[in-house]
């Protein structure tokens, strides 16, 4: 679901975003229609520069959403729907990923696995911070990894290591 800021709960009415936690279901659901061929059309789609950002945002939501799992008080009770969002801002800025770190505010991460890391591809981010006083935040990338306006840039690899 997407995060409301202003009650700190989900928006139930807002549009989801569908992450798989096992890619296979993505590759079914994308059409795969003979079982030979799933794992052909799966590669050649996951190779493509344009689908393999989408891939490493669904392993990041799902490493998130298993940090926040580890985290939580009640792992019985624990949903995934009620504890990772996206958020969206006024101006149609998107944070991939943000959950609720107990009473500290939000943990905030943007995908965006790509090497060199602009000022524009942390507009979600700035807006983020403006609705909700959170700072910082995490970029995850293809390779770069430092900080960029009080963010830090994370390589996936080493994301999904430590997530």
């Amino acid at each position: 679901y997407s995060y409301n800021t202003e009650r700190e709960m989900p928006k139930y009415d807002s549009p989801k975003k569908i992450y798989f936690s096992d890619p296979y279901f993505l590759h079914v659901m994308r059409g795969g229609r003979i079982p030979g061929d799933l794992l052909v059309q799966s590669r050649q789609w996951a190779q493509s520069p344009k689908n393999l950002p989408l891939l490493v945002e669904q392993a990041v939501a799902d490493h998130t959403a298993r940090f926040a799992f580890a985290m939580s008080k009640n792992k019985l009770l624990f949903d995934r729907a009620e504890s990772v969002f996206y958020w969206r801002s006024r101006h149609g800025r998107e944070v991939d990923v943000v959950f609720p770190i107990r009473d500290d505010g939000l943990a905030a991460i943007e995908v965006k696995y790509q090497s060199e890391i602009r000022g524009d591809d942390l507009h979600g981010l700035f807006d983020l911070r403006k609705a909700t006083g959170t700072e910082g935040g995490i970029v995850v990338t293809r390779d770069a990894l430092g900080t960029r306006s009080g963010a830090a840039l994370v390589p996936a690899a080493l994301f999904l290591l430590l997530a």
